[in-house]
């Protein structure tokens, strides 16, 4: 097969063929070389074939000796084609370098973006608000729009005030709290129209109001009942959590809805609820009685620092009575007294003159059944067989009931009923 020579001295080879060249050592190579060149011998290491000089492959002498020969007659002869070589600077070097490497699509001039599209809600300044270093975001409920605004606003301002960030960092952290419903409404705000965290806090509030719990007053825990099989401390539970949820919580309406909640039919509320005991009198009450009789009610009374002895219980006296004789053994100075300008009607079918008014605290039965209160004591001069008077003012403040048949009085006290039982002896003298 014959080889069109080249047309100058400076002729080079085709690209394609120099790239087949340069895999002479492959069989491939070998094969083509033998088809081309047929003085070409694979065993041949003389290098007298193909010679390298500086940066481009040219043929051997021997090759461009051969091409001064004629080529045989008719033979068909094959121009090679010229191929453009460029120089190779280092510029183009480290373009071919940079070629091969993979850039990702943001460091890309033309695709980069900012960190936020342009629809974000937070202004330039906060978005470019530094994060202090080492920040850590703290851990915060996830609000999705069903529960109350304001509560999430205190616990999120109460878990990152801690950390002593600026208002913008706030701005930035508080979208991070927020999901589904929540996030979007924060999505839906006017580009770079959030200039604070107040003002934030506040749309927030405003466009969720109609999840905020509504506040309750002491009157809702009338509503709380204990349940048919309800234990009594599945009831106090339920009842302190709604306490939890009332400002100002009234006491005493707390006490009554407490009572008032709790079901008819349980040991506990016959324990609180239940009403004092009835004061009844029986024959075991006038026993040690001489019967029959008509002697008055006489019994001992400390008032003051003093045990009064012969004490009348008069349900027809007005006024509670202490006469001067028993006063001055008392040792009570006399301008204790108040004065009283009305004078008392019943000693006698003239009116007497009061000395004055005394205030004595007054001790009746023993502890733990013990009435203790304060009576105002009249003093008057005049003679008389007792030495105080209980009147109707004091039977009805202790609520006493007197049976002068048992010459016993009962009343009433935290305690269970206490009882006074007459001198017989001392009320005969």
């Amino acid at each position: 097969m014959a080889v069109a020579p080249p047309s100058t001295h400076n002729s080079q080879l085709d690209p394609d063929d120099l790239r087949l060249c340069l895999t002479s050592r492959s069989s491939y190579g070998h094969k083509y070389q033998s088809t081309v060149d047929p003085t070409y011998n694979p065993k041949d290491k003389s290098g007298d074939h193909i010679t390298r000089s500086g940066s481009c492959y040219r043929r051997d002498s021997s090759v461009e000796d051969s091409s001064n020969s004629s080529p045989a007659q008719g033979a068909r002869v094959k121009t090679p084609r010229r191929s453009i070589h460029r120089k190779r600077t280092p510029e183009s070097r480290s373009q071919e370098r940079d070629s091969w490497k993979v850039v990702p699509r943001y460091h890309s001039p033309e695709r980069s973006r900012p960190r936020y599209e342009s629809g974000y809600p937070l202004s330039k300044a906060i978005e470019k608000a530094k994060l202090p270093p080492n920040f850590r975001m703290p851990q915060c409920h996830l609000y999705d729009g069903t529960g109350d605004p304001g509560e999430h606003v205190n616990q999120f301002q109460t878990n990152i005030l801690l950390l002593q960030v600026s208002d913008a960092v706030m701005c930035r952290a508080f979208p991070t709290t927020l999901r589904k419903a929540a996030h979007a409404w924060f999505k839906s705000l006017q580009p770079r129209s959030i200039y604070s965290f107040g003002q934030l806090s506040d749309l927030f509030q405003k466009h969720f109001v109609s999840s905020r719990s509504r506040r309750k007053n002491s009157a809702s825990l009338l509503n709380i009942v204990q349940e048919k099989n309800e234990s009594l401390a599945c009831f106090l539970g339920r009842f302190n959590a709604a306490t939890l949820e009332i400002n100002n919580l009234d006491e005493s309406v707390k006490y009554t809805a407490f009572l008032r909640g709790l079901r008819p039919t349980s040991k506990f509320a016959f324990s609180v609820n239940k009403s004092p005991p009835a004061i009844t009198f029986s024959d075991e009450d006038s026993k040690d009685i001489q019967t029959p009789h008509d002697d008055p009610l006489v019994i001992i009374v400390r008032a003051g620092n003093f045990d009064v002895k012969r004490v009348l219980i008069d349900n027809g006296s007005s006024v509670e009575i202490l006469f001067f004789d028993a006063f001055k053994k008392m040792n009570i100075p006399t301008d204790r007294l108040r004065k009283m300008d009305t004078p008392l009607y019943g000693f006698s079918n003239h009116p007497v003159a009061a000395e004055g008014i005394i205030a004595l605290p007054v001790a009746i039965d023993t502890p733990p059944a013990q009435a203790n209160f304060i009576l105002d004591f009249v003093v008057v001069k005049v003679p008389s067989a007792y030495n105080a008077i209980l009147g109707r003012p004091a039977l009805n403040q202790l609520q006493a009931v007197v049976s002068t048949y048992h010459l016993k009085m009962k009343f009433p006290t935290e305690h269970g009923i206490g009882e006074v039982k007459g001198d017989q002896t001392i009320a005969r003298q």
